[in-house]
């Protein structure tokens, strides 16, 4: 298992991630995502906030925010605006010194 047992944020849904065996990153979650209800404002969260992220334990390693698995035929390509998601790294390095 490479993170988790934990809940995310906004629904609370038990989750877990793992490899496959060609190395790439698995979601394994147990809850029904609402994707579309015409009645309802869509609730907004930013997953770079820490009271979000802390909902998930300890933030992701920041390689996690970068890592990409390639597809042909579809070449990658940087973000517009690039990120600054809070990362286990730099949670770590703002911590306090005891």
């Amino acid at each position: 298992m490479e993170r988790g047992p934990g809940r995310h944020g906004p629904g609370g849904m038990l989750f877990a991630y793992l490899r496959d065996p060609d190395g790439h990153r698995v979601e394994v979650f147990n809850s029904r995502y609402q994707t579309i209800d015409t009645e309802l404002e869509p609730v907004r969260w930013d997953a770079a906030s820490l009271s979000t992220n802390a909902r998930w334990g300890l933030p992701a390693l920041e390689k996690w925010y970068f890592e990409a698995s390639p597809f042909v035929g579809a070449p990658r390509t940087p973000p517009a605006e690039p990120p600054n998601p809070m990362s286990l790294e730099r949670f770590l390095l703002e911590q306090p010194l005891p």
